[in-house]
């Protein structure tokens, strides 16, 4: 079973939970008096990054792990001469750790940490405390909408699967990465034993390896957007997050100050977010000032293999526009526009996506890419 299916498998029976409880589309009223809707098809969370992100993401990773695999890592092992897993294994064993890490944090910290704190202890004493209401726990604000068995299951069940996705986009990282540190060891081993023709075709794999990379980047990037965009629009008064939205843009045109009221202190999620997007920021980082050492030499590349093939510029400004996105929601007055901004550039960047296009050309025994 791919991690996309169990992805989807979880999903489907969150939204049959949630129909079932009555929390698809649910409201409660705020102190001030607003008619809040918080239900589960109101957040982006669902719509963006469940269905749509999430499943794209764990996609552009087992791709790019199965053209290292199966095509790209011939051409570093001698014209094919050598077993094409060799080495393959070791690599991924010696990251090993890493991934023991992501089911650490994402079991004790993503799952018990914040079930307990966030949902377990407040639905038991009936106190909402600090904390934003969310359709998991809104029997603390509407106590006539579900049991209190009911309340513990369905955040439960929902906190696993936060934990679960938290696992596979952490996992996600740390295979991308043990893709570019083993282009990174074969290509140092190889560069000065081979033609300069073939050195130009390893440079053009491991352009398209960052490409992929890249793409994984910014969907991650996104995935951690639309989480932090509920958990900042559950915490203020407006009556949905359609309006929020919306309110926020006309205030960059308007002279008036007013802004939502703060209905409760924080989000849980909003902490989470951070430390994930600072570890998908530091990865992506890594590779790519690591990959632009070692590729970019000036452009020595043949004519089939322009340097134009490297938009180094354009994938670090893009990464760093959807980080200060990121940071900017909720935070700053008109975040809305810079929102509406990378939404166009993302889109932008996935459309013209090669990677997605790359494939070896079999009658160089896996030595020639395709032409574009």
């Amino acid at each position: 079973m791919t991690p996309s299916v169990v992805v989807w498998f979880w999903l489907t029976g969150i939204l049959f939970l949630a129909a079932v409880l009555g929390v698809l589309s649910v409201t409660y009223t705020t102190p001030d008096g607003t008619n809040k809707q918080v239900g589960y098809i109101w957040s982006p969370s669902w719509i963006i990054h469940d269905l749509v992100l999430l499943p794209f993401f764990l996609m552009t990773v087992s791709r790019t792990i199965n053209f290292w695999k199966t095509d790209a890592r011939t051409l570093f092992l001698n014209g094919g001469r050598r077993s094409p897993h060799e080495g393959w294994l070791e690599k991924v064993s010696s990251l090993s750790i890493l991934l023991w890490l992501a089911i650490a944090i994402s079991a004790f910290f993503v799952f018990l940490l914040q079930w307990v704190g966030g949902y377990l202890i407040p639905i038991l004493r009936n106190e909402l405390g600090n904390i934003a209401v969310s359709w998991p726990i809104i029997i603390l604000a509407r106590p006539d909408i579900m049991s209190v068995g009911a309340a513990l299951s369905l955040s439960g069940i929902y906190i696993f699967f936060a934990a679960l996705v938290f696992f596979f986009l952490n996992a996600g990282f740390v295979f991308l990465y043990a893709v570019w540190s083993d282009f990174s060891d074969l290509f140092k081993e190889n560069t000065n034993m081979i033609r300069a023709s073939d050195a130009a075709k390893m440079r053009f794999v491991g352009v398209r390896l960052v490409e992929n990379i890249f793409l994984g980047t910014i969907l991650a990037l996104w995935i951690s957007t639309s989480i932090k965009l509920y958990a900042m629009y559950i915490s203020v008064s407006s009556k949905d997050i359609l309006t929020w939205l919306y309110t926020d843009f006309i205030q960059v045109f308007e002279s008036s100050e007013q802004h939502d009221n703060i209905i409760v202190g924080y989000s849980l999620s909003q902490f989470s977010t951070i430390i994930f997007t600072s570890v998908i920021a530091g990865v992506f980082l890594y590779i790519y000032f690591s990959a632009k050492a070692l590729l970019d030499d000036g452009g020595d590349f043949s004519e089939r293999y322009p340097k134009t093939y490297a938009p180094w510029g354009r994938w670090l400004i893009v990464v760093v526009l959807l980080l200060v996105n990121f940071f900017s929601v909720g935070q700053v007055k008109g975040f809305s526009l810079l929102l509406l901004l990378s939404i166009v550039v993302t889109a932008y960047c996935v459309l013209t996506h090669r990677g997605r296009n790359f494939v070896l050309d079999e009658t160089h025994h896996g030595n020639s890419p395709a032409k574009q």
